[in-house]
Formats: structure tokens, C-alpha cells, sequence
């Protein structure tokens, strides 16, 4: 069986079925690795930062509410002795996965 020495899951933190986070939380256990669990929070479009008063407090609004929400999900692992971190990326989803994973060396 292969061995995975860096776990990365992606997920939409605002999502009530967390279940792939479940499921790489167990083979992160199972593989006696480190866990990362990212959510993406898109850019404001063009339109949203010229009509917002505070694009910036929205946008950092934003960036907050998943770290949280991200935090809350990696402490249902902690009593597990799973390595689990968490990281809030901001762009689009697709290229801010992918820098990651390179970024990180994950294998999964």
C-alpha cells in the first residue's frame, strides 16, 4: 500500500456535509500523516470592490469567517492525534489549490 507523507483536502468551509474532510482526516490517520485543510475565498469581482464602501473590511470580513469555520473543523480531530492544520487561500479556487500543493510537496 502506498505510503502519504502530506495530505492536503479542499473544501467549502460554509458547507454543513463535511464529509471529504472526514474521509482524508481518516486516511491521514491511517497513513500517520499531516493533515491540511484549505478553503478558497474567491477575489470580490471588479464590480462588488467599485460598489463597496469597504471592499477591504468585506474582503478581510471574509477571510476571517473561513479561518474560523476552518479552525472549528480541525478541532473535531484533535482527541484523533491527527497533525491537522488549516490555511485560508484567496483567488480562484483551481490555481490556488494547485501553487499549494506544489508549494507544500503534498503527495494526496
Amino acid at each position: 500500500m502506498k505510503q502519504f507523507n502530506r495530505i492536503l483536502v479542499a473544501t467549502d468551509s460554509r458547507l454543513e456535509d463535511q464529509s471529504i474532510v472526514d474521509a482524508a482526516a481518516a486516511i491521514a490517520k491511517h497513513h500517520q500523516a499531516p493533515l491540511m485543510i484549505t478553503d478558497v475565498v474567491q477575489d470580490l469581482s471588479w464590480v462588488a470592490r467599485l460598489a463597496a464602501k469597504d471592499a477591504a473590511g468585506i474582503r478581510d470580513s471574509l477571510l476571517t469567517g473561513a479561518g474560523d469555520r476552518l479552525v472549528t473543523l480541525a478541532d473535531r480531530f484533535s482527541e484523533q492525534e491527527i497533525d491537522v492544520d488549516t490555511k485560508v487561500l484567496e483567488g480562484k479556487t483551481s490555481v490556488c489549490i494547485i501553487r499549494e500543493v506544489l508549494r507544500g510537496d503534498y503527495d494526496l
